[in-house]
């Protein structure tokens, strides 16, 4: 049985519930996963890919993956605090 990693984000539309069924699609090498709709992210949080691709109509959700991916814990924890 796989353990999936939940988002930080509630969202509605999140595919988490789906990740069973979807994740047998990705193959195991993949190079770049494409997210026309990231939303919550639980698809590319669970997906190995040496680049990741996001996009979404609302764009402060970039914005908060960009800033995720380029931030060490401490000084995210830091910044909430």
């Amino acid at each position: 049985m796989t353990t999936y990693i939940k988002s930080p984000l509630t969202y509605a539309g999140s595919k988490f519930d789906l990740l069973p069924q979807l994740s047998i699609l990705f193959p195991n090498d993949t190079d770049t996963l494409v997210e026309p709709f990231v939303g919550s992210g639980s698809v590319f949080i669970n997906t190995k890919a040496n680049k990741y691709i996001l996009n979404d109509k609302i764009s402060s959700l970039i914005y908060f993956y960009d800033y995720i991916g380029r931030q060490f814990k401490y000084q995210i924890i830091r910044d909430i605090e």
